[in-house]
């Protein structure tokens, strides 16, 4: 039995992203050292869409539904032979294409109308956008970035700045940048997997903070 879902995330419940009604959650499996996309299209069963080895990451849909742009995982492919690029899956044909000049980026964004791509290199250092019409990338912005995500109506592409420990904005294609919220007081969970954040449908923040209690003990013991 199928139960409708908005939104699939990675194992570890980082990064939920929209998905088309055709298709149930996407999902990543465990199989060996790597982790492979997967996906149910109105059955009860699975089916791995890659026959390789490899780690695939930050899968994204087209805004059709018949493709998948996803990165690879440039932290754990050292001595692999495949290329660390952004790569564009057809789900009629079953084909792979590399998304022209993403060599070394990773973390692909689809825009909602389908004519933008967002992407960063593996240090975080810049955000890239790639134009579907002039097939041609630019640069957005240096500095320290996380968590790129599109408005739902593609006007903007919000981020973390997490040198600055910022959440901002930057208009598409006008370029303009705005400060939206700043999390220098929020207590964030302390390990890389339990960040994340998200502009909500209205543009407000969704962020993760740390909601546990921390408390320092001592003691005391005697021994025999």
């Amino acid at each position: 039995m199928d139960i409708p879902c908005r939104f699939f995330a990675k194992v570890s419940g980082r990064s939920p992203r929209h998905f088309p009604s055709l298709y149930s959650p996407l999902q990543f499996a465990a199989g060996g050292p790597a982790r492979r996309l997967r996906f149910r299209k109105k059955t009860a069963h699975s089916a791995f869409l890659l026959p390789e080895e490899r780690i695939e990451t930050d899968p994204t849909w087209s805004p059709d539904g018949n493709s998948l742009c996803f990165g690879r995982e440039p932290f754990q492919e050292f001595g692999s032979s495949g290329p660390v690029a952004i790569q564009v899956l057809d789900l009629k044909t079953s084909q792979i294409s590399t998304l022209p000049g993403s060599d070394g980026l990773y973390s692909p964004r689809w825009s909602p109308e389908g004519r933008y791509l967002a992407a960063m290199p593996p240090d975080s250092n810049q955000l890239m956008l790639f134009d579907f019409t002039t097939k041609k990338w630019s640069e957005l912005a240096k500095g320290g970035f996380a968590f790129p995500n599109w408005s739902h109506d593609g006007k903007y592409l919000y981020f973390e700045e997490f040198t600055q420990g910022e959440i901002r904005r930057i208009e598409i294609p006008g370029q303009k940048f705005e400060r939206i919220a700043d999390l220098k007081e929020l207590r964030r969970p302390n390990d890389m997997s339990g960040y994340w954040s998200a502009p909500a449908y209205d543009g407000s923040p969704l962020v993760m903070r740390d909601a546990g209690i921390q408390e320092i003990y001592a003691f005391e013991t005697q021994f025999p």
